[in-house]
């Protein structure tokens, strides 16, 4: 929904003093992760950068299960109430997964030269056009909507805020017809959680394809398409049982362009007979091989970042 959009995330540390002003608070990385459980309470953008933070210490590069596990139990007390030390816990599954090159299915290589591939199979062409020539799409008086009233419209709104450079506006807005879906689908392949993540293609990359979640839509856009024309893997995390989600929660996503959109964000680990076998343009992918595609432009898109975010080692 955006065309060629890109911004830096950036975190800075510093020892000095900064002044809080009346609409910040400092804040920890955990009371931060027990905010996101909550429905729409943190940002996207901070979701986003959050994604960027790399959760291990260096001591723990490359400890497989038993050596984490030591590690852990020889910790005091204090800094380990939070932390599971149990293999078959899900978040020691997270930290194992990014924690470990050993155990992927894929070299990081095979996965670039995967990603690499599908860009010279899909061709992308978008040419800006007038909104008249717009087919399927009606323009009213108030609002540009999809003739069967799917996927999104564009409304106007005038604006009055007390905390901004400026206290009024008008602007367009991107209103979605109904919550859409995010998701990971997560199975443990050689001992090592794996997240499925598809290389989707969207008119406004900057690339052709980005690393997306499992599962990116709008659900009721394709209610009543026909079970090859819906999403892979949208029916199986819609029938996902409660004892297989791991987080799940309303996330609020990008207030100055969309008017009140909020998804459904979702990570699930899959059944033990979920297939390893999957379509062309999806991969399997360790936690910390994910970690490194975030820190290059144009790999993963925002809703995978953001989905990363809820990533937690705690209860």
């Amino acid at each position: 929904r955006f065309l060629s959009k890109r911004n830096r995330n950036i975190i800075i540390e510093t020892s000095r003093d900064v002044e809080v002003l009346d609409d910040y608070c400092w804040l920890t990385l955990g009371q931060i992760h027990k905010l996101m459980k909550r429905d729409n309470k943190v940002h996207m953008d901070a979701r986003s950068v959050l994604s960027c933070i790399s959760l291990v210490a260096p001591e723990l590069q490359n400890k497989n299960d038993s050596e984490l596990v030591s590690y852990l139990q020889s910790l005091d007390n204090a800094q380990v109430d939070f932390i599971s030390n149990n293999p078959d816990d899900f978040n020691f599954k997270v930290m194992a997964s990014a924690i470990n090159y050993e155990g992927a299915l894929h070299d990081t290589n095979d996965i670039i030269s995967w990603f690499t591939e599908l860009k010279v199979r899909y061709e992308l062409k978008v040419e800006r056009i007038p909104l008249k020539f717009v087919k399927n799409w009606c323009i009213t008086p108030t609002q540009i909507v999809h003739e069967k009233e799917k996927y999104f419209s564009i409304i106007a709104v005038a604006v009055q805020a007390d905390n901004r450079e400026v206290d009024h506006w008008t602007q367009p807005l991107v209103k979605p017809q109904k919550s859409g879906l995010v998701a990971y689908i997560t199975k443990s392949i050689n001992g090592v959680l794996h997240f499925l993540l598809q290389a989707k293609v969207e008119p406004g990359n900057f690339d052709i394809i980005e690393m997306a979640p499992t599962v990116q839509c709008i659900t009721d856009s394709y209610e009543f398409d026909a079970p090859e024309e819906r999403p892979a893997f949208l029916d199986y995390v819609l029938n996902a049982s409660a004892d297989q989600i791991r987080s799940s929660s309303l996330q609020s996503e990008e207030g100055g362009r969309f008017y009140q959109e909020s998804n459904k964000y979702l990570i699930i680990e899959a059944d033990d007979d979920f297939p390893l076998e999957i379509p062309d343009n999806f991969s399997w992918i360790t936690l910390r091989q994910i970690k490194e595609f975030v820190k290059y432009n144009n790999y993963v898109n925002v809703e995978a970042r953001c989905l990363l975010s809820l990533l937690r080692f705690m209860p």
